[in-house]
């Protein structure tokens, strides 16, 4: 998955985030996964605290937090490869994998 670039609506309204702490992320963000120096991780976008935009303009939450679990996403599977273990290609090749070993069992048991 490749992550669009971000793009949010400013809005006045209780439900948005300060712009100032949005833009100071996204660039950390991408620079790590464009391939260049390690400026965020996981665990920094889950214990991430954006403040709200009070009485100013700020971006919509729905789509800054849409994009950062995106975000996380994607360093997730920078940092772990093997994260998506269950997913459909390993479901694939472990259910014959399985049905191959229980075949062979039974085989050499019966």
């Amino acid at each position: 998955m490749t992550l669009p670039a971000p793009w949010f609506v400013v809005v006045t309204s209780p439900n948005t985030y300060a712009t100032r702490e949005v833009d100071a992320v996204i660039p950390r963000v991408l620079t790590t996964l464009g391939g260049g120096e390690r400026q965020v991780t996981v665990d920094e976008i889950d214990a991430l605290h954006l403040g709200p935009a009070g009485t100013e303009p700020g971006y919509d939450r729905i789509q800054v937090d849409r994009w950062l679990a995106m975000a996380r996403a994607e360093l997730a599977e920078l940092e772990d490869p093997d994260v998506r273990l269950f997913d459909g290609k390993m479901f694939a090749v472990m259910v014959p994998l399985l049905a191959l070993a229980v075949l062979l069992g039974w085989w050499l048991t019966r």
